[in-house]
Parts: structure tokens; C-alpha cells; sequence
């Protein structure tokens, strides 16, 4: 999966762009075979190394990857925590205080790709009659004024032509069209660019972690796949057919409210709630014995698991009121079975639930292993053993791969 160029990629300041300017045609080969295309370079000089940055909302995640003699290696990773309820300006505080960690150690050594969070994106697919850049760049402006409620003037908007179709006897494309607010890009080439750093480009998040997984060929092109990233207080879903991307929307629905669930189930503060939530998870054991022995429910494994079990039932109610719109809205879909779906995020190492949502979903569910496949450093292969969160890294990995302009 290739980009055919950065969608938000600020080789101007990118409060210069308008709203009119700022959709773009773009490559209209199938988008699968270019999430990741070769970018145009922000400067003369060539340097072999790519830094994914992913600002997840628990964490700062870090990919390198370096091209020197050859293909894409990764050399470097990293996730930095932030400190439980930290929030706001202390936030911020921390995230540059780490960030100065990582250029004294190195990790910053190349051209960064900045994740944009998926929160702060508006995703609408469209389908458009097929018709000259300039008016389908016009189309794009007014289709996003029909379907995004927001201002648009605050807004970059791109667009990917991920598609053709026919319908109605005339040859149609189809469009993804992304939104988010030009301040946050602005602020965010500042602060980068301020501290002498090259920005390779801004991307959304989940179209990062996408490539990342079609790279290591988690799943097949014509599979119909479910994704869904868990973070800590947004989760995202995305369904693939046949390779496209068909729906996508992110809901609050994460870590931080499936922690609150422990909390006020079992009535217990939040930091002894988090260490529950990742010590004992869903017990299996403990929902059978609790059914068969009197007083197991007094058992802290099992009321956290009942908290969880009633929480998680809202997850994969969720997930399958989405997966029953997007048969209702793609008739050719409509007999189709969910073939596999995927687990990514910091929640998705939460203990049995890919076992509970395949018993709701009635398919296969796995944690993705977007590493899977990839040359990597010694030191990194043993980073990610000792510690796996190849799940957590993988929007970090997909914004790192893209390779160097030539």
C-alpha cells in the first residue's frame, strides 16, 4: 500500500493552502498499491533514515526505518508512556521533554512523518462521477460541505481517489476525503521545524497503520477484513474489501472508560482499576467458575472480568451495528462474511479479548503483527520480545516506511 503523495504535506507553511486549494486529485491507480509512494523531500540533502511519530493519547510512539544499501530497515523504536492522568499542559510539557530525550539519543536522526490523530479527523467516502482534476477538485470542496459538519474554512481538506466503479452507465471515481483543522497542523510544523527538524509529511493515523499491516501481509487483498485500534480514549474501526478501505469511524468507546467500567463496577480507584485491567483482563476461568460455585463473585478476578464482559458488550455492539450498515450500503457486500478482523492499540493486548469479541463477532479475531515480515535491527527484535508492542507501534511503523524520494 503506497501514498501517492503526503496528504497534508507542509513543503510550504500549511496555513498558506485555502480550502479550494487544498483537495487534490492525486494518483488514480488503486490506492492499496500507493499508501506508501515515494515523497518529494523538503531539501537537497538525501538522508537514508524515516521517523514515524505517532502522539497517541497514552503514549509517544517512535518508528526508524533506514534505507542504506538497500530496502526499508528498521533500527530504532520506542514508546514512551506518559504518566497515568496526565493531562493538558502537562502533557505537552512531557511530550517535549521526551521528544528533547529522543534527538540526544539519536531517534530523531532523519526526516519525520507525523502522525495525525485519528480523533482529530473527519473521514467521508464519496463516490464521483469520473471528470478533469479541477472539477473533481471542486467536487471534493462541495461534497465535503454536504457531508462533514464543520467549518471548513478552519480545515484541510484532501482527498484519494481509491477506486473506479460504474454505475448508471458512466464510469465513476471513489473518493476518500479527509478534513482536520489547519491550526493543529500549523502548530505542530512550528514546533517541529523551530527545532531545526525536516518534516517529511503529516498523515492520518489510520491510514499509517493500514499500510503498515498491508505491508506485512496480515491479511489478503480479497479478504474482507476488520480493524480496530484501541487506544486509550478513542478507538477507531475501519472494514477492507477486496483491498479498499469502506467505512471508518472512530468512537470514544477505549482504554480509559473501559478502566472507569472497573472503577465503578468494583468500586475501586483508577490506578488500582488500570493494574487490574492489565493483570487479570477477561478471565475465562473465573466467568466459569462464578458460574458454577456460590461466592466466586466475591473474587476480584471475577468481578473484574463481569466489569469488563458488561463494558465489552457495548465494543461489540458497536462493531456490529457498523459491520450491518456497511452491508446495508455496499450491495455486493451483503452476502459476504466477515472473513478475519484484527486487533491494534494498546487495548488490544488486554487479556482473552480477541477470544470474547470472536465469540461476538463470529469470526476469526488475532492482534496484528505489523512487524511481521520486516528486516529489523538486533536490537530492535529483542526490544520487541522483551517487550511486545509491535500492536501499539503500528501507525508509528506505517508512517516510517515511506521511503526516501529519489
Amino acid at each position: 500500500m503506497v501514498f501517492p503523495k503526503a496528504l497534508f504535506q507542509p513543503s510550504a507553511p500549511p496555513e498558506a493552502s485555502s480550502p479550494g486549494e487544498a483537495a487534490e486529485a492525486g494518483d488514480r491507480r488503486p490506492w492499496v498499491s500507493r499508501l506508501l509512494k515515494s515523497l518529494r523531500t523538503l531539501g537537497r540533502r538525501q538522508n537514508t533514515s524515516v521517523v514515524g511519530l505517532d502522539f497517541g493519547s497514552s503514549a509517544i510512539k517512535l518508528v526508524r526505518v533506514d534505507s542504506t544499501g538497500g530496502g526499508p530497515r528498521v533500527v530504532d523504536v520506542a514508546c514512551e508512556e506518559y504518566p497515568l492522568r496526565l493531562e493538558g499542559i502537562a502533557q505537552e510539557a512531557f511530550m517535549h521533554e521526551r521528544l528533547k530525550g529522543f534527538k540526544r539519543q539519536g531517534l530523531l536522526d532523519g526526516r519525520l512523518v507525523i502522525g495525525v490523530p485519528n480523533h482529530d479527523l473527519a473521514v467521508e467516502l464519496a463516490t464521483l462521477p469520473k471528470m478533469p482534476a479541477g472539477d473533481l477538485n471542486r467536487a471534493v470542496i462541495w461534497e465535503a460541505k454536504e457531508r462533514i459538519a464543520t467549518d471548513l474554512s478552519a480545515h484541510s481538506i484532501r482527498h484519494l481517489v481509491i477506486g473506479e466503479t460504474s454505475g448508471n452507465g458512466q464510469s465513476q471515481y471513489e473518493i476518500m476525503i479527509v478534513a482536520t483543522r489547519r491550526e493543529g497542523l500549523v502548530d505542530q510544523w512550528r514546533t517541529f521545524t523551530s527545532q531545526g527538524f525536516r518534516i517529511l509529511a503529516m498523515e492520518p493515523a489510520i491510514l499509517a497503520l493500514l499500510c503498515a499491516c498491508e505491508t506485512a501481509g496480515v491479511w489478503r487483498r480479497d479478504e474482507f477484513v476488520g480493524v480496530l485500534e484501541l487506544g486509550r480514549r478513542h478507538s477507531t474501526l475501519a472494514f477492507l474489501v477486496n483491498g479498499v478501505v469502506r467505512f471508518v469511524r472512530s468512537f470514544p468507546i477505549a482504554g480509559d472508560s473501559i478502566t472507569q467500567s472497573i472503577v465503578d463496577y468494583c468500586q475501586t480507584d483508577y490506578e488500582t482499576a488500570e493494574t487490574q485491567k492489565r493483570e487479570i483482563g477477561l478471565s475465562q476461568m473465573a466467568l466459569e467458575e462464578d458460574r458454577r460455585v456460590t461466592g466466586m463473585e466475591v473474587e476480584p478476578r471475577v468481578r473484574v472480568s463481569h466489569a469488563l464482559g458488561l463494558y465489552l458488550e457495548r465494543l461489540a455492539a458497536e462493531i456490529d451495528h457498523s459491520l450491518r450498515y456497511l452491508t446495508l450500503e455496499l450491495g455486493q457486500a451483503k452476502d459476504r462474511k466477515l472473513d478475519s478482523f484484527y486487533l491494534l492499540g494498546g487495548g488490544a493486548l488486554l487479556k482473552n479479548l480477541s477470544a470474547f469479541l470472536a465469540s461476538r463477532l463470529n469470526t476469526r479475531v488475532d492482534v496484528a503483527d505489523p512487524f511481521r515480515g520486516c528486516a529489523i535491527a538486533p536490537k530492535v527484535q529483542q526490544q520487541l520480545q522483551t517487550s511486545p508492542q509491535g500492536a501499539r507501534l503500528a501507525c508509528a511503523l506505517g508512517l516510517a516506511l515511506h521511503p526516501p524520494a529519489k
